[in-house]
């Protein structure tokens, strides 16, 4: 429920040495909200290595596909 989940992150929020926020607006919620203190956050933005940015070769498409089983069309989201 929303309620234990909400009582598992203070708790965890109070317990850790630190904490990692994806922004500085969920720093700033976590200090306002959870009353975390400044100091122990740390912001660490989203990132993707740049490696990854690469389109596939085809034959790395046709060996992934070959080793899932993977047949026809299909859409990936990841996030």
């Amino acid at each position: 429920s929303g309620r234990y989940l909400r009582s598992a992150i203070e708790t965890a929020c109070a317990r850790a040495e630190r904490v990692i926020a994806v922004s500085r607006t969920t720093a700033s919620d976590l200090q306002r909200v959870l009353g975390v203190q400044r100091e122990r956050i740390d912001v660490v933005y989203n990132g993707v290595a740049e490696a990854l940015l690469r389109p596939a070769r085809p034959a790395e498409v046709r060996e992934l596909r070959q080793r899932l089983d993977l047949h026809g069309p299909l859409v990936l989201c990841l996030g």
